[in-house]
């Protein structure tokens, strides 16, 4: 299932959103993972920003569900309010198997383009965005919402 930016944002204002670190270990449903760097890459007329993930455990059952199941549940967003969602693909292994992965978020300075509500003010680098991440399967004391700033 895979939600728009904006609705994805309009949920994430609904309940606490935990600010976290980059390097900082996250628990969200069966896995532990922590996002190790950016980078950024230019493509067309445009960004793209690549933060790599690593999977510190997988706890889910075999066969069940995979890392990238979180795919419609991770956004980034400039101070302008600009949003753009996240595309996964696994740097080792395969889905199943990978403990490396890479979200890749596609920055668009288009105003017709999903996600872009002021295009005279998108994010031009890594750190001008903020990840956030919603928890789809919170379990105990998880957390629901982390927002990470990027380097």
């Amino acid at each position: 299932m895979v939600f728009s930016a904006g609705l994805f944002l309009l949920g994430c204002a609904a309940a606490p959103t935990e600010e976290y670190r980059m390097g900082q270990p996250i628990e969200m449903g069966p896995y532990v993972f922590e996002l190790e760097r950016t980078e950024q890459h230019s493509f067309y007329d445009g960004l793209e920003i690549h933060v790599m993930v690593r999977i510190l455990e997988d706890n889910a059952a075999p066969f069940t569900t995979t890392f990238d199941y979180f795919l419609g549940y991770w956004a980034v967003q400039d101070q302008a309010g600009n949003t753009f969602d996240a595309g996964f693909a696994p740097l080792s292994g395969d889905r199943r198997s990978s403990e490396q992965w890479v979200a890749m978020f596609r920055i668009f300075t288009d105003s017709s383009m999903m996600g872009v509500r002021d295009p005279e003010h998108v994010g031009e680098r890594a750190s001008d965005f903020r990840l956030f991440i919603e928890n789809p399967f919170p379990q105990g004391e998880q957390p629901r919402r982390v927002v990470i700033q990027l380097r």
